[in-house]
């Protein structure tokens, strides 16, 4: 599985700009919450860390801060993280198609794109479990290929 192409896909340009309408919640339909990482008062890899539990799926994104309806000629980017039985975070990285296994892994890959000063300052890094959401029926079935 990797991310969809944005060529000549409407869908899949949105969603390089902004994904956070992706997830919805299964009960009511509503566009799910992310959840804002401080990475000002913590590291990134240790708020992730301290926040996903054995077996759960998160998705982390990074998107400059935009206003409703406007996309940016920047683009975001998104990981998934899960904790494994080995109380590793390992990472899949979609657009890339990489896999990060261990935490010092992990926590190199987080740290080779993610300058806490100044994501915290302009991009805003955002991070949402999805292994209890459902995809935006918007977005289902232009996503991955």
């Amino acid at each position: 599985m990797k991310a969809a192409s944005t060529l000549n896909n409407e869908k899949a340009e949105e969603l390089s700009h902004n994904g956070l309408d992706l997830w919805v919640e299964p009960q009511t339909g509503d566009i799910a919450e992310w959840t804002v990482i401080d990475n000002s008062k913590q590291e990134t890899f240790d708020y992730l860390n301290s926040t996903i539990k054995q077996g759960e799926i998160y998705e982390f994104a990074k998107y400059p801060q935009l206003e409703t309806g406007n996309l940016s000629t920047v683009e975001g980017h998104v990981f998934v993280i899960e904790k494994g039985n080995d109380n590793q975070l390992k990472i899949y990285d979609p657009q890339k198609r990489d896999v990060y296994i261990t935490n010092e892994e992990s926590k190199m890959y987080i740290n080779s794109w993610v300058d806490a000063k100044e994501m915290a300052k302009d991009v805003m890094p955002r991070t949402i479990r999805i292994d209890n959401k459902q995809i935006n029926p918007y977005y289902e079935g232009v996503l991955v290929h």
